[in-house]
């Protein structure tokens, strides 16, 4: 399906939820988490769209303050750290099990941080979860294999899971929370009949999965894209029901989005 053909067929749905990742898909990767920016295209795009529907969410692994920090709309809900963390109407929820693991992941993280001796290594703790960057060492390829190598033993017995994504790798609790999860439960709680969901990286998949499973009911409709770059695992453009080059791309649909949301509800 191309991008005229995907409007057409949510729009016909009925009520739409728009739904999105953050880091490489509204915003270009950056050489660390606190220097991105929201692409101001796609900032316009998800101002516009919030006041036409019921439901906008932009999804991250980030920790859901930042994310709402950086994204600066009210009228959006915010998941931070891959679905643990949602900030909804002023409100913010952590999923309990997730709050238990804090001092476990904080640990690990400093253990790992006197074992990895590696220049450009960048350590985030985010509450729920953690991060370690290597965009910026000498070697990405060694490095990630000495990172994934340490944290496997690491995190042994202790419910923790090691997942990857862009030039890092994250530490989160072993609970069956992901951004799939999670957007299928926000989006029951919505009155919506269709949904889009855009992302860059390996834990966008789930994301994927979860939208098709919530599609599954007669009635609804959803569409994935797949934010293309030299980065991507693979498996993001097999999965994705639609591509875009990068977040310009991104940045385009939003913007033949919001112009029929606008072009409709001007008749």
């Amino acid at each position: 399906m191309n991008h005229s053909e995907a409007v057409l067929y949510l729009l016909d749905a009925g009520p739409l939820a728009l739904t999105t990742d953050f880091d490489g898909t509204v915003s270009e990767i950056a050489p660390t988490p606190e220097l991105a920016t929201l692409h101001p295209r796609c900032r316009d795009s998800l101002a516009k769209l919030s006041e036409e529907l019921p439901l906008v969410a932009v999804v991250s692994g980030r920790r859901v303050e930042d994310v709402r920090q950086l994204v600066g709309l009210p009228g959006v809900v915010y998941l931070g750290n891959h679905g643990l963390e949602r900030w909804e109407n002023g409100t913010t929820y952590v999923e309990p099990s997730a709050s238990e693991q804090f001092l476990v992941i904080r640990s690990i993280l400093e253990e790992a941080r006197v074992e990895l001796n590696m220049r450009g290594l960048l350590f985030e703790e985010k509450g729920t979860g953690a991060s370690i960057h290597y965009r910026s060492t000498s070697n990405p390829s060694a490095a990630r294999t000495q990172i994934t190598s340490l944290l496997s033993e690491l995190v042994k017995g202790k419910g923790i899971k090691v997942v990857e994504g862009r030039r890092v790798v994250e530490l989160r609790p072993a609970s069956d929370t992901d951004k799939g999860t999670a957007l299928i439960e926000l989006l029951c709680r919505y009155d919506v009949g269709g949904a889009i969901y855009a992302g860059d990286d390996r834990t966008d998949l789930d994301a994927f999965a979860g939208i098709h499973r919530w599609a599954g009911q007669e009635g609804r409709r959803a569409v994935t894209v797949g934010v293309i770059s030299a980065e991507m695992p693979p498996e993001l453009a097999e999965q994705a029901d639609v591509t875009v080059d990068g977040v310009e791309g991104w940045a385009d649909l939003l913007d033949a989005l919001a112009d029929a949301m606008h072009a409709g509800s001007a008749r």
